[in-house]
């Protein structure tokens, strides 16, 4: 599976634009795909309701930030970007079984990884596993075969 981003200008003003992407009809549009907020920095800045939208605007960065998952996290087990693994979820690295419940307990697989400079590093995914996809849907998946199919 790869990481398809399909990109789309709209020649609008901010405005107009703004007014379409947070009207709450349009919300829905946010789960059909990867979007891309893309301000025109030759176009004058117009003001919405006392907010300016530019390129380094708050409102930019939220809209970026909340249009994907990303999935580059927990890279570490599942080896794709375009997807992330909802925890907890148990992995055996190297022979040694971690059951990762945040975040921050993939640094215990970096370091069973970092133990030895002159092996082979290998992990294993315990299945079932739930995978969430770019656009936040997910699936139960029930064994390597078919997780192997998606990454």
């Amino acid at each position: 599976m790869s990481c398809d981003t399909a990109i789309v200008r709209i020649d609008r003003p901010s405005r107009e634009s703004f007014n379409f992407v947070s009207a709450a009809r349009n919300l829905s549009l946010w789960s059909f795909g990867t979007w891309s907020v893309d301000i025109d920095e030759t176009e004058d800045e117009q003001s919405i309701d006392g907010q300016t939208i530019t390129l380094n605007s708050v409102l930019t960065g939220m809209l970026l930030s909340a249009s994907q998952n990303n999935g580059y996290k927990d890279n570490i087990i599942d080896g794709s970007s375009c997807i992330s693994v909802n925890l907890p979820v148990t992995v055996v690295a190297n022979k040694q079984t971690v059951i990762i419940q945040t975040e921050e307990d993939y640094t215990l697989v970096q370091a069973i990884f970092d133990e030895f400079s002159n092996d082979i590093d290998f992990v294993e995914i315990e299945f079932p596993i739930t995978v969430v996809f770019e656009q936040y849907n997910d699936i139960q998946v029930e064994n390597e075969t078919v997780f192997n199919s998606i990454v």
